[in-house]
């Protein structure tokens, strides 16, 4: 496609940018000619009809949020006037805000006008162009009567839109065509593709660097999935504005539906995967659905279509994963034989011809490359093999740094104006340290390591489902779940960063609805408090989280913390609402006000305040009451442990009958104590509260069976 269509539709797109002064659009803003043809015409209707916009102006000075009408919710909320790069913190939305101003949109109509005089003829350009849009006018009102949808956002869809109409109809007459008749027409095919085996290849590593390692490998599957995005859109001649989300190791992009890209997708996809047979042998594969698709259907018009069109989607993947290869492929694996100089590769155990320090090329290539994770901003797309260069599909290396001969750059957290191939990637990059060793030393009172997964709750049901009128009936649609999956990798790929800034933690992959957080234990246990805090602000109640904590010594092995901590979390998932955290072992799971209320403010600040008054009990006598209180969770209603646990109880009073401070102290605790073991909710909330108690003031050369 010629580039300067898609350059057409976004200016036409911000034209408005300058109607809202009353400035006189300037030559550079113009479209061919200085007027709307008939082909931008159906373009901007088209993308009205997607907005369900009835051609009503409405002079807004700020975005409603996505989250108003989500899940039931039923707010005015909007997000504040903010750049995203420069406001340095998390931002929520509010019902009174900062709004943008006539200055503030005099500067934005010089800034613009400035790009626009940059312009290349390279859909590469585009790409870093939507990507300087989105930091400039995300939070930046349409004024199209939508008040959900921002400029950026309006802007990227009209192209998204105008792209797929300018492919599909060819050269044909666009002033023949009605767009009644167009909203019909099966003009698009959404795409989506998965990529299998992430969480094995993630955490096959040795104990050698394990938190640089883990952190290589997660970064490298994310890579790799947002260059094979890009490389499929080049290769049906699009652009990123058709890329609707890409994370956590699948993404969704809008292609026209002509027969031409689709064998296209189906020539790429069988190159990738046969690439991926080559290097991972059956470590690694992507699988792929489309489904064709109209505007009215993405638009849920009618009613369940939209949704129709992912189960479309999904069960083509799903297929696709249960019959991988083909009678060929199958053969080539059975009669693989490695050669002659080849060994087993001491991390991922495939055998392969070795380094000096008897690694195969891509683990050798990572732990190089894990270095350069945090330092580095740019990665490099380059044909040649290159010093700490990591192979990706399509025989092409990454390197971590920018050069000139690049095919493309990726910058992390940040476009580059300077850079017209750059293009950006949200990235949680947050690391406090750069061992295990040096956060377990770091920890609050044991030395141990913190492990924390965890993902958002029925994101899924949200997406194709989760907007609703209320009257019932369902609003979702593309554009709908395009803004909530941005503003959510927002949230967990980029101002997670702030979030837990100070933190004596690590993130080692934060997706678009999931996480993988080390630490300090401690630290990882309020950092998990504190996500969920600022989730529920940011999506205004309408979304909640589950995890699992775990905690380990920094030796452990990492694919059994990993392992160990994903079933903690399938244990939160599986009560009732979800909305759980488990803490340690599988019995300990609470919901967060649960842990944030009882165990933590009730349970465990009632310890605290005890101990801190007196000096003659300590951890002796807390082991001795966890003992009685899981015995007492083993039989449940046991009258043996009650009276041995009061009988303990009575021991703890304070011999000095004159201090009646001390002696209030005791009276206070003792009865709660007491009150605590009545209830099965409040002795598992006392027994985790004493746990944590415990692991704070137990010094590093203490040794204690259970804990």
């Amino acid at each position: 496609m010629n580039v300067k269509v898609i350059l057409e539709i976004i200016k036409n797109s911000l034209t408005d940018l300058y109607l809202r002064t009353g400035t006189v659009l300037p030559e550079e803003m113009k479209t061919t000619d200085g007027e709307k043809k008939d082909f931008f015409n159906l373009t901007e209707a088209a993308v009205r009809f997607f907005l369900q916009e009835k051609n009503k102006r409405e002079r807004t000075r700020s975005v409603s949020s996505i989250f108003n009408h989500l899940n039931g919710n039923s707010e005015e909320k909007k997000w504040p006037a903010i750049k995203i790069m420069q406001s340095g913190q998390i931002e929520f939305p509010g019902r009174e805000v900062k709004e943008w101003g006539e200055k503030d949109y005099i500067q934005m109509q010089e800034w613009l006008r400035k790009e626009i005089r940059t312009f290349r003829e390279d859909n590469r350009w585009i790409n870093a162009f939507l990507d300087e849009l989105e930091e400039e006018l995300l939070y930046v009102p349409d004024d199209l009567g939508n008040n959900e949808v921002s400029l950026y956002e309006h802007a990227k869809f009209a192209a998204a839109i105008g792209s797929c109409l300018s492919k599909y109809y060819g050269n044909a007459d666009f002033s023949d065509l009605q767009i009644e008749n167009v909203v019909n027409e099966p003009i698009f095919c959404l795409f989506s593709m998965d990529l299998s085996g992430i969480q094995d290849f993630i955490y096959t590593i040795s104990s050698k660097g394990a938190l640089k390692s883990l952190r290589a490998r997660s970064f490298y599957l994310e890579i790799m999935m947002e260059n094979m995005a890009d490389e499929l859109l080049e290769a049906a001649d699009m652009t990123r504005a058709n890329l609707i989300y890409s994370g956590g190791g699948h993404c969704y992009i809008l292609f026209p539906n002509t027969e031409q890209v689709q064998s296209c997708i189906e020539s790429y996809m069988e190159k990738m995967n046969r690439w991926f047979l080559e290097r991972f042998q059956v470590d690694l594969y992507v699988g792929y659905g489309m489904a064709q698709c109209s505007l009215l259907e993405l638009n849920n018009e009618p009613e369940g279509s939209y949704a129709e069109i992912f189960r479309e989607v999904s069960s083509q993947i799903s297929a696709k994963k249960m019959r991988r290869y083909s009678a060929d492929q199958i053969r080539m694996l059975n009669s693989y034989q490695a050669g002659d100089g080849v060994r087993e590769c001491k991390i991922c155990k495939r055998t392969d011809h070795l380094d000096e320090e008897d690694y195969c090329e891509i683990c050798g290539s990572l732990l190089s490359f894990s270095r350069n994770i945090l330092s580095q901003e740019y990665f490099s797309v380059i044909r040649r093999k290159d010093e700490d260069s990591l192979p990706l599909p399509n025989d092409v290396y990454l390197v971590p740094k920018k050069l000139e001969d690049a095919d493309r750059i990726y910058k992390k957290n940040g476009s580059d104006r300077n850079e017209h191939i750059c293009t950006k990637i949200w990235l949680g990059d947050y690391a406090a340290a750069d061992t295990f060793e040096e956060m377990a030393d770091g920890a609050e009172g044991i030395k141990r390591l913190g492990i924390y997964r965890a993902d958002v709750d029925n994101l899924g049901t949200a997406f194709v489902s989760g907007f609703n009128t209320a009257s019932g009936k369902n609003r979702s649609s593309l554009i709908r779940t395009a803004s909530l999956s941005r503003h959510l990798s927002l949230f967990f790929k980029f101002y997670i960063n702030y979030i837990l800034r100070g933190k004596n933690v690590a993130i080692v992959y934060s997706g678009g609805d999931d996480l993988f957080i080390v630490g300090g234990w401690n630290d990882v246990l309020h950092c998990s408090l504190e996500l969920q805090e600022k989730l529920t602000l940011f999506s205004q109640k309408t979304l909640t989280i589950s995890g699992g904590i775990g905690i380990y010594p920094e030796s452990y092995p990492i694919h059994v913390m990993a392992q160990e901590a994903a079933e903690l979390e399938d244990t939160s998932k599986a009560v009732p609402g979800k909305n759980a955290v488990t803490l340690f072992s599988d019995r300990n799971h609470f919901g967060w006000d649960e842990l944030r209320k009882k165990v933590i403010g009730e349970k465990l600040g009632a310890i605290e305040e005890y101990f801190q008054a007196t000096d003659e009990h300590g951890k002796n006598f807390l082991y001795n009451l966890l003992e009685l209180l899981e015995d007492a969770r083993e039989k449940k209603k046991d009258k043996i442990s009650l009276v041995r646990y009061v009988y303990l109880l009575s021991r703890m009073e304070p011999e000095d009958r004159d201090n009646e401070k001390e002696r209030e102290a005791y009276r206070k605790f003792s009865k709660s104590m007491y009150d605590w073991m009545q209830g099965a909710e409040d002795r598992e909330q006392l027994i985790t509260a004493i746990y944590i108690y415990v692991y704070k003031v137990r010094e590093r050369a203490e040794e204690y069976g259970k804990i």
